[in-house]
């Protein structure tokens, strides 16, 4: 039995799409079939189905992804929005495509084109996080008196569409990823879930911490801090432009 499975391994495969033979770890399994690395390629940058894909459905798929690269070349985007990844609307024609690396060449990613009417709901995600920073005392790390964190944020754009190959589009808005230094009680906060509770302790310090220390007024926030907000506050300021953008060219093209 143990040679029958060893034997199964080494099998020669067939691509069920293009007929080719598969290489030992090329496969790429799908419902009913096989599928080689080289056609796997050109699925959707979105598509997370293949497995539960048929033979027929990823045939359709690649068919209409040579559509989608031919439509891309006349492609022109009025708005564009994002650091890491990219949101490119074609406002006349009611459209738009993500790339998820801002530097991605188009028509190499051949991203899907879907229409605002496919738009189905637009989510900002936010994750984050933290290291507490240490210091040396006699050659070794310890903790501060309170303990300090370093927090780091990326602010991920999530766009739903009902597009039958891109149903959840997920982008970075920001480029690397966001560091926040925050001073005073914030940075004693290890384990807070989103920016805006950050910068909600940062700026304003619940009234029982601020009477906790012998404090009298909100944290006062030096230079670098702010500077680090005002990047964390551009990601969500470039969310709510892509919600107002998408709805009114929604909007525009339903009248």
């Amino acid at each position: 039995m143990g040679m029958g499975l060893f034997g199964k391994l080494f099998e020669k495969k067939i691509c069920s799409i293009c007929g080719g033979e598969i290489g030992l770890l090329g496969n790429r399994r799908l419902a009913d079939g096989n599928l080689c690395k080289k056609c796997a390629q050109k699925l959707s940058p979105w598509f997370d189905e293949r497995r539960e894909s048929t033979v027929a459905q990823i045939d359709e798929q690649l068919r209409d992804r040579e559509r989608n690269l031919e439509e891309l070349r006349g492609f022109s985007s009025s708005r564009e929005v994002g650091n890491g990844g990219r949101l490119m609307i074609d406002e006349a024609g009611g459209r738009f495509v993500v790339l998820e690396d801002a530097d991605d060449d188009l028509l190499a990613v051949n991203p899907d084109l879907v229409s605002l009417a496919q738009v189905e709901r637009v989510e900002l995600e936010v994750e984050h996080i933290s290291h507490e920073e240490k210091r040396m005392i006699d050659g070794k790390k310890q903790s501060y008196e309170p303990p300090r964190f370093l927090h780091y944020f990326d602010f991920w754009e999530v766009i739903t569409t009902s597009h039958p190959w891109a149903k959840r589009i997920r982008f970075r808005l920001n480029g690397p990823s966001l560091p926040l230094h925050a001073e005073g009680i914030a940075r004693r906060q290890p384990h807070l879930d989103a920016y805006h509770e950050v910068k909600a302790h940062i700026e304003l310090p619940p009234a029982g911490l601020l009477t906790d220390l012998g404090l009298n007024a909100p944290v006062a926030l030096d230079y670098r801090t702010r500077q680090e907000l005002d990047e964390c506050d551009r990601c969500c300021e470039m969310h709510a432009l892509i919600r107002s953008l998408l709805d009114a060219s929604r909007a525009d093209h339903k009248n």
